[in-house]
C-alpha cells in the first residue's frame, strides 16, 4: 500500500490510483480501446464489472500491500451508481478526470 499511498495518510486516493495505474499498466494516450483493454485487465471474470475482490487480486498481483477493505475505499470514490462495483462508464471518468 506505501506505494499507492504517496502522501501517507492511510488511505487510498482516486489520483493516487490513478498515478499508480498509470506508472505500472499504461497512460490512456490510446484513446478508448486503452481504456477498454485497462478495463479488461481489472475485469477478472469478464462480468462487465471490477470489484473490490477483482482490484485487491490485481493490485497485489502487481506488487501492491493493500487489504480488501482498501479496495472497496477505492471504489466508493468513484462509483456513482451506489452498486458497489466499478463499470467501465465509471472507469472512463475516473481516468479522464486523472
Amino acid at each position: 500500500m506505501a506505494k499507492l499511498d504517496t502522501d501517507c495518510d492511510n488511505f487510498i486516493n482516486l489520483e493516487e490510483f490513478v498515478g499508480f495505474y498509470k506508472a505500472n499498466v499504461g497512460d490512456q494516450e490510446g484513446g478508448i480501446n486503452e481504456f477498454h483493454e485497462a478495463f479488461e485487465f481489472y475485469d477478472l471474470n469478464k462480468n462487465g464489472l471490477i470489484s473490490s475482490t477483482e482490484l485487491h487480486q490485481i493490485l497485489t498481483w502487481l506488487g501492491e500491500r493493500c487489504t480488501v477493505d482498501d479496495c472497496v475505499t477505492m471504489i466508493k470514490s468513484v462509483d456513482s451508481d451506489g452498486d458497489g462495483y466499478v463499470n467501465f462508464e465509471e472507469f472512463k471518468e475516473m481516468m479522464l478526470k486523472s
